[in-house]
């Protein structure tokens, strides 16, 4: 019995030695009881207080601050840092990666002319621009695109015909038309040869007169024709005189025509040929017209018939 008495006292006194009666706000207590033996044989119990040596994980986004050994926690969690979404990313905490939702996908805007296919928020591009439809310069518009109406040079400007009279001032490009048509305006032209009047025809080589008759009318007018030219239009009327084969020889009447300006200046000339006739026989209003015979439509003109040779 003495000998299991000295073992209880022995160990108490180890274990009241081990304990540590202070505290630590960071360290966590232990009571321990143990028995007393006393001679008696009578048991009681001693309190005996131990400490952990914290080993603390930082507060994380979702736990507290934690003690790796027995697990006590300090403080709250630090909660997440949100990024906001972007066209090709979720949200997402920008500590521990943890991402919310989905990614918000671009804003494109369609590719121009001259941009591609942009998104409007991130600014990234997808393919390449349009290019220019160009449309070609016109007489008053430089090349123009269609699609975003960007200019290229200048206009070419008008080619323009003059008038006439029958049209105005034209552009021979796009058919702009300016101003009027000219002012139709003939020339005076008169016969300055009395009739009835008569004509001989005379051999080219013997000088031997081959023919006469006589101018009974002359019915004289003009019409327009090109480049400012006109055409002048005789209707002769008259009969044959004489024919130096005979009576019953057939051959035209041969009239000359010579036409003035009102300076006496020679403007053109020409023969008239009639039908075939016979002495006696009359020919009436047949035509003869000299064509772009130029002249001003101011002046004023005379025509004088003549013999031929």
């Amino acid at each position: 019995m003495k000998k299991f008495y000295l073992l209880t006292v022995a160990l108490i006194m180890c274990l009241s030695g081990c304990g540590d009666t202070d505290s630590d706000s960071q360290n966590s207590q232990t009571n321990v009881t143990t028995p007393t033996v006393s001679s008696s044989i009578t048991t009681t119990t001693t309190t005996v207080t131990t400490t952990c040596n914290h080993i603390w994980i930082e507060a994380s986004c979702t736990e507290p601050k934690t003690c790796s050994v027995c697990g006590e926690t300090s403080g709250e969690p630090t909660g997440h840092q949100w990024e906001e979404a972007t066209c090709t990313t979720p949200k997402i905490c920008s500590v521990c990666g943890k991402t919310e939702g989905s990614a918000k996908g671009h804003k494109w805007k369609d590719a121009t002319c001259t941009e591609p296919k942009t998104c409007s928020v991130c600014g990234k591009t997808d393919g390449s621009a349009k290019g220019h439809k160009w449309k070609d310069a016109t007489c008053t518009e430089p090349k123009t695109c269609s699609v975003c109406g960007k200019t290229d040079g200048s206009a070419k400007g008008h080619k323009w015909k003059e008038a006439t009279y029958d049209s105005p001032k034209t552009c021979k490009t796009c058919g702009k038309t300016e101003g009027d048509p000219l002012e139709r305006v003939i020339p005076n032209i008169y016969l300055n040869t009395q009739l009835p009047c008569q004509i001989n025809h005379y051999g080219s080589l013997t000088n031997k007169l081959m023919t006469t008759s006589t101018i009974t009318g002359v019915d004289i007018s003009i019409e327009e024709n090109y480049n400012k030219s006109f055409d002048i239009i005789f209707k002769f009327s008259g009969q044959r005189d004489y024919d130096y084969q005979g009576e019953l020889h057939s051959t035209a009447a041969v009239v000359g025509i010579k036409i003035y300006d009102s300076n006496g200046n020679v403007v053109d000339s020409d023969t008239y040929y009639s039908p075939n006739i016979c002495y006696g026989e009359t020919f009436a209003n047949d035509e003869k017209k000299m064509y772009y015979v130029k002249l001003d439509p101011s002046e004023t003109y005379y025509v004088e018939l003549l013999n031929v040779k």
